[in-house]
């Protein structure tokens, strides 16, 4: 089966961090920015792949298709950052995903529909 991978975009994150950016800066540009993931991970959701975008605060939701994954530094944990270039985004119920339990970096991977 294939999978999909879940992102957090938080809004509350962006006001304390400049830096971060928002779901409508991530839908916008079709970046999403700094995503620590594991060789697994990236295994496991391919180029090609679904990114669903959630944000939680705001109770939204966006799908697209992952175009990319370019190396963008490391975390203060010596995991890799990963820039998500992303293609053909949608608004999509947010309903679907609000139950999605994310990990410490803020994304999860479930089956894809």
């Amino acid at each position: 089966m294939k999978k999909a991978l879940v992102v957090s975009a938080l809004e509350v994150k962006s006001r304390h961090q400049p830096d971060y950016k928002t779901f409508e800066r991530i839908y916008r540009s079709c970046v999403g920015p700094g995503y620590v993931l594991s060789d697994r991970e990236l295994a496991l959701v391919p180029v090609g792949s679904k990114l669903i975008m959630i944000d939680r605060e705001n109770e939204k939701s966006a799908e697209a298709e992952i175009l990319e994954f370019r190396k963008a530094g490391l975390a203060g944990n010596n995991q890799q950052r990963y820039d998500i270039y992303l293609g053909k985004p949608r608004m999509v119920d947010y309903g679907a995903f609000e139950n999605v339990v994310l990990n410490r970096a803020g994304i999860a991977i479930i089956d894809e529909d």
